[in-house]
């Protein structure tokens, strides 16, 4: 739309001679220019912003992230999610441990493979072409292939589990299970996280189901650390501590192996544990999100002299 003039017509007034002597006004006609205003049409210059905003936006931060942050380096990180790849890509033994944990907690969606070898016998594992063929199908659909021997080993280890648990004194049905949260951290940080079962009654217990991990505790003193499973009950602490307040907490690690006699192991994580190691590792993964963000900068790794772990010394101090 726009404004615009030009002639227009309409009714004018006019002085003109009356009738008999003398002058008279009376109603008359005319024409002449006029002004108007209406629709009119017009091109212009105009403003607008059309390029996009190409800025990264920030994702909420979770404990796989830390891990990549504190076991590799910022600069992987952010490779990471710029190639959407922050969740590894599952291996065989993921899945399988991913179908335990599930028929532990309810949810589990899986098809039995039923691809014929050559022979005709049927396939017991991946190494076949049609096997191959029919699990890419599977996984495609939002299923994990499984095998029928398979099968069999991963109910009864999942069943032993949950007997564990229930050896604990723990109700199943009453505790959540794989119930997602998201927070916001003390330094102002989005978070969000899974626990995979937690019970709430007056104090609150979270407990970390590891499928194809050694039960043996001997080796969890170190592996709590080295995998990080630290610091991800830290941030579930963190969360449980937001939604429900300053109340007692106890966190344990369920470790279930996919072999052999398939043993499971309950342990609990001291606090000792926790206070000394896992929530500084949680605190120090947060400060360098909020660092690398802030600045733009996400380092690689850094250049140092090579120098022989303890253990290899101590090693050597036995060797002839």
């Amino acid at each position: 739309p726009g404004t615009g003039t030009g002639p227009g017509t309409g009714p004018g007034t006019g002085t003109g001679p009356g009738p008999g002597p003398g002058t008279g006004t009376g109603p008359g006609t005319g024409t002449g220019p006029g002004t108007g205003t209406g629709p009119g049409t017009g091109t212009g210059p105009g403003t607008g912003t059309g390029e996009k905003d190409q800025m990264m936006s920030i994702p909420r931060f979770r404990q796989s992230m830390a891990k990549v942050l504190l076991q590799e380096c910022p600069a992987a990180l952010e490779w990471q999610m710029g190639e959407g790849l922050h969740e590894r890509k599952p291996t065989r033994g993921m899945e399988l441990s991913t179908l335990v944990h599930a028929m532990v907690l309810g949810g589990a969606q899986f098809h039995t493979i039923s691809a014929k070898l050559a022979s005709g016998e049927d396939a017991t594992d991946l190494k076949s072409p049609a096997a191959r063929k029919e699990a890419a199908k599977v996984r495609a659909a939002g299923f994990i292939p499984v095998f029928s021997k398979q099968l069999v080993l991963i109910r009864e280890l999942a069943n032993h589990i949950k007997q564990a648990i229930r050896d604990e004194g723990i109700d199943l049905d009453a505790c959540e299970r794989e119930q997602h949260h998201e927070w916001t951290s003390p330094e102002g940080i989005e978070c969000e996280g899974t626990p995979d079962l937690r019970l709430v009654a007056g104090s609150i217990w979270t407990y970390d189901i590891k499928v194809g991990y050694s039960a043996n505790p001997d080796e969890w003193d170190r592996k709590l650390d080295t995998d990080h499973t630290d610091m991800q009950l830290s941030a579930y602490e963190e969360q449980a501590a937001h939604e429900h307040g300053n109340v007692p907490q106890q966190h344990f690690v369920i470790a279930a192996e996919l072999e052999g006699w398939c043993p499971v192991t309950i342990m609990p994580v001291t606090e000792s544990y926790m206070e000394e190691v896992g929530r500084k590792k949680w605190r120090r993964s947060k400060r360098r999100w909020q660092e690398c963000w802030a600045t733009g900068i996400w380092p690689g790794y850094r250049g140092r002299a090579l120098v022989p772990p303890e253990y290899v010394v101590r090693r050597e101090e036995f060797e002839p």
